[in-house]
């Protein structure tokens, strides 16, 4: 999932997992964490391919 084009996926995986832990855990700001950890996935993704493509 870490092709050009599905990086958005992250979020969506870091949504489904915090909100599974919200869920059990009866505490909502999971959701808000699990859409920190997929942006910075992404954010960490795109440093990755930055430098590959760079040199």
């Amino acid at each position: 999932m870490l092709g050009k084009n599905k990086k958005g996926g992250w979020i969506g995986v870091g949504v489904g997992v915090g909100t599974a832990i919200a869920v059990a855990t009866k505490e909502p700001a999971w959701i808000a964490v699990g859409i920190a950890f997929g942006a910075a996935v992404i954010a960490v993704s795109n440093l990755k391919f930055y430098k590959k493509e760079k040199k």
